[in-house]
């Protein structure tokens, strides 16, 4: 109990193969819906980092469910604000 599956994923901002990745704090808030299983999602360009763990945010809910309309929109604005801060101005 308590171990789980970790699955990394790099990808060169530069490299010509790489996809664009979308709107990744769009993606993260729609995979939140109650009964999917916990994730920590760390974003990293150079030196600076955000992680989002699904569990901190359950833990604040105090009972709210995370299918929550309002919890969604604030997921979305709280990932693309910390998603922006750690690209500084980077095109992903």
């Amino acid at each position: 109990m308590g171990a789980g599956t970790t699955v990394t994923a790099k990808f060169e901002i530069d490299n010509v193969d790489r996809a664009p990745l979308g709107n990744l704090a769009e993606t993260a808030a729609t995979e939140l819906f109650d009964g999917t299983p916990d994730f920590v999602w760390t974003f990293t360009v150079d030196d600076r980092s955000y992680s989002f763990d699904t569990r901190d945010l359950k833990s604040q809910l105090d009972g709210i469910s995370v299918d929550n309309p309002e919890i969604t929109h604030f997921v979305k604005e709280l990932l693309t604000e910390n998603f922006e801060t750690v690209r500084g101005g980077t095109d992903l």
